[in-house]
């Protein structure tokens, strides 16, 4: 088993799924303070979506 997934599982994913699940389990598993992954950029504020908008017509 990998990741709670049995072998038929794993052998049906795809790159990116496994790569998405490998990441989380390293996010999970990450101890505080240890180097752990960097969280997400945050998504762009409204007014950056406003401004684009606003730009196109």
């Amino acid at each position: 088993m990998f990741m709670g997934l049995a072998p038929s599982e794993v052998r049906s994913l795809t790159l990116p799924q496994f790569l998405m699940m490998q990441d989380a389990y390293a996010r999970a598993h990450a101890a505080p303070g240890k180097g752990g992954a960097p969280p997400a950029p945050p998504p762009p504020p409204a007014d950056i979506a406003r401004l684009l908008k606003s730009r196109e017509s």
